[in-house]
């Protein structure tokens, strides 16, 4: 009876490791399903962090192409500034420099349409110099015409060619 009862002990003492085994099983399949379901929140926050990043480099392209934009808007307010429309023939309207100088780089006329709708500067181009007080003028950009009769502000000269002129610099050394 001693060895049943030491025998009924031992099969006890399986029995609770056998138990315990099974706690720890039970144990191990929740924390790995624990440790999975986190698994997945972390793949979703990763996911949601790189879709963040995408929308914030747009928001940054975004960004940089508003302060072009303005940039260019301040720099065309600038350069409008310079200009003033001005009737240069009879019933022929132009912007022209507000402040005309001798210098070439202010002589010139520029076309209105251009100016006001594309916020372009296109200079008038001579096409066909007519008789001595007329010539038609076109605009490279929008392809107007203008017919200028006595023109009351004078278009640039031509530069002069020293090609053919004395004062060559290589002969000077």
């Amino acid at each position: 009876m001693l060895t049943e009862i030491t025998s009924a002990l031992s099969s006890l003492k399986v029995a609770t490791d056998i138990v315990k085994g099974f706690n720890s099983l039970k144990l191990e399949t929740a924390v790995k399903e624990k440790s999975t379901e986190l698994l997945n929140i972390i793949i979703a926050l990763q996911q949601s962090i790189f879709s963040l990043q995408a929308e914030y480099e747009k928001v940054l392209n975004s960004k940089s192409e508003i302060e072009k934009e303005l940039l260019q808007l301040k720099d065309w307010e600038r350069t409008k500034g310079k200009y003033i429309l001005k009737e240069v023939a009879t019933d022929v309207i132009a912007y022209v420099h507000k402040q005309q100088k001798d210098s070439a780089s202010e002589k010139h006329w520029l076309c209105a349409n251009c100016f006001d709708n594309i916020q372009k500067e296109s200079i008038y181009q001579i096409r066909k110099r007519g008789n001595i007080p007329s010539h038609i003028y076109y605009c490279p950009q929008c392809k107007n015409e203008i017919l200028v009769k006595n023109a009351c502000y004078e278009q640039p000269k031509t530069l002069v060619n020293r090609r053919n002129s004395g004062d060559n610099w290589a002969t000077k050394y």
